[in-house]
């Protein structure tokens, strides 16, 4: 891809945080463990979406590597994290040096790289739903008699 196509702007920057921010809202609504269920289910098939990325066999080097905290995501929202943030940095050697993710979009690796590591943060802290706990579980034991 044509490297002056690749550059970087302000906007370029700071739209990624919408997904990023979409990620947490739509995961957020999940009961906590279908949101880490799921989220496993979402690393393991992001190990994949560069197959075809320009690095030839060492993409399926990274696909082995990332199934394994793609596995242990089952279990921990820390390892979901590890694994965002493994894509990410995936996500920039794209950038630099392989094939974008989206050919139509030169800063799409970028802009992933921007996105996965706010949402690996949120998965760092426990995933937690940014909705709150519904209100009966707010309450005292002792209140919902």
């Amino acid at each position: 891809m044509d490297t002056a196509a690749r550059v970087v702007t302000l906007p370029a920057l700071l739209l990624p945080l919408i997904p990023a921010l979409l990620v947490i809202v739509i995961l957020s609504r999940l009961p906590e463990t279908t949101r880490m269920r799921w989220s496993a289910v979402s690393a393991a098939g992001f190990t994949g979406l560069y197959l075809n990325g320009g690095f030839g066999a060492w993409e399926f080097v990274y696909m082995i590597v990332a199934s394994v905290p793609a596995y242990y995501a089952q279990r921990s929202f820390t390892a979901t994290g590890v694994a965002w943030l493994m894509h990410g940095a995936w996500d920039l050697l794209h950038h630099f040096y392989g094939n974008t993710l989206w050919h139509w979009d030169a800063l799409s690796s970028l802009g992933c790289a921007v996105m996965d590591p706010v949402v690996a943060l949120w998965f760092f802290a426990g995933a937690p739903s940014i909705f709150g706990k519904p209100a009966a579980a707010r309450q005292p034991a002792d209140a919902r008699a």
